[in-house]
C-alpha cells in the first residue's frame, strides 16, 4: 500500500501508526534521512484531523490530509516529498499518543478542551493488552524507558527511524528466540492502583530506593540433593528443615516500608512461602515495598515435563497481589571445577551438575505505569544471548536478578555481565543473591556482599542531574537486620541508605 487512500481502512489513528510505518520500513535509509520539510499547512491538517471522536473519522480525515498534496510521480523529488509527508504523519501521530504514555505528565492535545473517544479506547486498548495496536506479530507499544527520558535523535550521530519518536516503538513480537527456541514474549501493563497495581511516586523518579533481602544465609537453610538420572547428574536445592524464608522476608519488608523495590533471591522461596507472604501483606496496612520480587523456588504449577518443575520468581504489590511471574528460561550447569570447592554430598565422578527443571520458553515485560518497565530474570538467564535483543526493543527501566550463589559482588559475573550490558540503555540492574552457599564452600568468603546494583554506561540528552556508569554492592545492614538498600540520587547515583535515612 503506497497510497493514502489505501490506508483508511485503519480502524483508529494508532493502527493507523502501523500502516504508515510499514510503508516507510519500506523505504531506503539513504532516502528516509535525506527528507525535505513538507508543506508548512501539512501539520496543522494533520492535527485537525486527529481531534476526530470517532476513530474512524480520524484516519479518514488524516489520510484526506496526506492525499491532497501527495506526489505520486517516480521521480526523485517526488519521492523525497512523499518521505517527508509520511515522516511528519508518523511524528504527529507520536505527538499525540505521548499523551498516553506513562512518562507523559499532562497532555499533550494542548489544542483541545478534551480527550477524542478514540484516544480513550486505545489507552484502554493497551492497558487490557498491552499495546496500543496490533497487526500480525507487530505490536505498537509505550516507547521505553517508561520513567526516563528516551533516546531521541539528539542522542545519535545517524538516523534512526525508531529514535525518530518518544513515544512509540514498533516491536515483532515473534522475533525473540534463544538457542534456536522461539520465545513467547508477553507485555503486560500494571495500573497505578493500590490494591492491584504499583502507585506513582513523581518525588522518587530516579531516586528510588531498592532494599536487598539474601534469606538464606545458614549453610543449613538450602539443602543440596544430587540426583543422577542414566547419564545426566541432577542438583536440586531445596529448603532446609528449620529454614523460615516468609518469616524473614515479612521482617525485611515491615523493617523497609520506604523502599520503592524489595528482592529475595533464587530458589530461597517456594510455593507455600509465597502464599504466605502473600496473605500476610495486607495485615502491614499498605507499609511495604511498592515492588516485592518474592525470589524465586520450584514450584509444580503448570505443564511440567517429565516430572521437573519449574523454577519460577514471583513479583507481588505491597497488598500481596501477585502482579506477574517469570520461569527460569536457561537452565543452569555447575561444573566440575565448580563442585569440587562445595562440600555436596554425592558429586564424587559427576563431570557436570545440571539444574532439574522444565525449561521455560515466555518471557513477560511488565510495565509498571507507577515505577517503570520492568524485566525479571533469574540467574543464568541473565547469560542469555537474547537478553541483548530485548533490551533493544524494549528498552526497560529496571532489570531484577535473583540468582543462587555463594553471594555477589562487583568482582563476580553478574555484575561484570550487567556492566556489558549497560552499554546497550537506559536500564538499572539488581541483582540479589542468598548466602547459604557460601557456607557449602570449603574455604568460605570472609565477606557478606549479596547484592549489586549497576547503572547505565550513557545517560540520554535528556536526563539531566545524574551521572553515568555508577554501581555499588550491598552487604546486610547490620548482624541483626539482615538486608541493605541504596538509592538512585540525581548527581551522586546508588548511595547507601538505611532505615533511618
Amino acid at each position: 500500500m503506497s497510497h493514502p487512500d489505501d490506508w483508511r481502512g485503519a480502524p483508529d489513528p494508532a493502527s493507523l501508526f502501523l500502516v504508515i510505518w510499514a510503508y516507510v520500513r519500506g523505504v531506503s535509509a539513504t532516502r528516509l534521512a535525506r527528507n525535505d520539510p513538507p508543506p508548512p499547512e501539512l501539520h496543522g491538517d494533520l492535527l485537525d484531523a486527529l481531534r476526530q471522536s470517532n476513530g474512524r473519522d480520524a484516519v479518514a480525515a488524516f489520510c484526506d490530509a496526506l492525499a491532497k498534496d501527495w506526489r505520486s510521480g517516480t521521480d526523485f523529488v517526488s519521492k523525497r516529498a512523499r518521505v517527508s509527508a509520511t515522516l511528519l504523519a508518523l511524528r504527529t501521530l507520536d505527538d499525540i499518543l505521548m499523551a498516553i504514555h506513562p512518562r507523559s505528565v499532562r497532555p499533550s492535545l494542548a489544542q483541545v478542551t478534551h480527550w477524542p473517544d478514540w484516544l480513550a479506547d486505545v489507552e484502554e486498548r493497551r492497558t487490557l493488552t498491552g499495546a496500543y495496536a496490533s497487526d500480525g506479530a507487530l505490536s505498537l507499544i509505550a516507547k521505553g524507558p517508561l520513567m526516563r527520558c528516551p533516546r531521541l535523535p539528539p542522542d545519535q550521530a545517524t538516523f534512526s527511524l525508531g529514535d525518530q519518536f518518544a513515544a512509540l516503538k514498533v516491536v515483532d513480537l515473534d522475533s525473540f528466540r534463544e538457542d534456536d527456541r522461539r520465545l513467547e514474549v508477553t507485555v503486560r501493563v500494571i495500573d497505578q492502583s493500590v490494591d492491584a497495581g504499583v502507585p506513582h511516586r513523581r518525588e522518587r523518579k530516579a531516586s528510588e530506593v531498592v532494599t536487598f533481602v539474601p534469606l538464606a544465609e545458614a549453610g543449613a537453610d538450602l539443602r543440596p540433593e544430587v540426583i543422577r538420572d542414566g547419564g545426566t547428574v541432577y542438583l536440586d536445592v531445596l529448603k532446609g528443615a528449620k529454614y523460615d524464608p516468609s518469616a524473614a522476608l515479612l521482617k525485611a519488608v515491615a523493617a523497609n516500608p520506604d523502599s520503592d523495590i524489595l528482592i529475595a533471591p533464587e530458589l530461597a522461596v517456594d510455593d507455600q512461602d509465597l502464599e504466605t507472604v502473600a496473605q500476610s501483606l495486607p495485615t502491614l496496612g499498605g507499609s511495604a515495598a511498592r515492588l516485592i520480587i518474592a525470589g524465586s523456588g520450584l514450584t509444580a504449577d503448570g505443564p511440567v515435563e517429565e516430572g521437573r518443575p519449574f523454577n519460577r520468581a514471583a513479583a507481588l504489590n505491597a497488598n500481596g497481589r501477585l502482579l506477574w511471574e517469570h520461569r527460569k528460561v536457561s537452565a543452569y550447569a555447575m561444573h566440575e571445577e565448580t563442585a569440587k570447592g562445595l562440600e555436596i554430598p554425592g558429586v564424587d565422578g559427576a563431570v557436570k551438575l545440571m539444574e532439574r527443571i522444565t525449561w521455560s520458553d515466555a518471557v513477560d515485560i511488565a510495565d509498571l505505569d507507577g515505577l517503570g518497565r520492568c524485566l525479571m530474570l533469574i540467574c543464568q538467564d541473565l547469560q542469555m544471548s537474547v537478553v541483548d535483543q530485548l533490551l533493544d526493543a524494549f528498552r526497560p527501566d529496571w532489570v531484577l536478578v535473583p540468582i543462587l550463589d555463594t553471594g555477589t559482588s562487583l568482582n563476580r559475573w553478574p555484575a561484570r555481565r550487567a556492566r556489558d550490558l549497560a552499554t546497550r540503555g537506559e536500564t538499572r540492574f539488581v541483582v540479589v543473591s542468598s548466602l547459604a552457599m557460601n557456607n557449602w564452600r570449603s574455604v568460605p568468603f570472609t565477606g557478606q556482599e549479596m547484592g549489586v546494583a549497576i547503572g547505565p554506561t550513557y545517560l540520554n540528552k535528556g536526563e539531566t542531574g545524574e551521572i553515568a556508569a555508577v554501581q555499588a554492592e550491598v552487604a546486610p545492614e547490620t548482624e541483626s537486620w539482615r538486608f541493605g538498600s541504596v538509592r538512585w540520587r540525581n548527581a551522586k547515583g546508588w548511595a547507601s541508605y538505611s532505615r533511618g535515612s
